[in-house]
């Protein structure tokens, strides 16, 4: 697999983490709002929030290593 594939790769998950984090703060407004069902909790919801943050941040990381580790020059 080359490097091109791998850079692909990583930021489809990156975009695919952030979506999911949009989603638990969508969530959380409602919740807030009370318009959600009391069933999920919204503590857990702020910790997969912050999960989501973490690994797309790392991602990015990651992602700028590669790219200044595969620009020529």
């Amino acid at each position: 697999m080359d490097t091109a594939t791998i850079l692909k790769r990583l930021k489809n998950l990156r975009k695919k983490w952030r979506t999911e984090q949009t989603r638990e703060r969508k969530f959380q407004s409602g919740e807030r709002l009370g318009y959600v069902p009391g069933a999920l909790s919204l503590e857990k919801s702020v910790g997969i929030d912050i999960g989501y943050g973490m690994c797309s941040s790392e991602l990015d990381r990651f992602i700028r290593e590669l790219e200044r580790a595969t620009t020529p020059g």
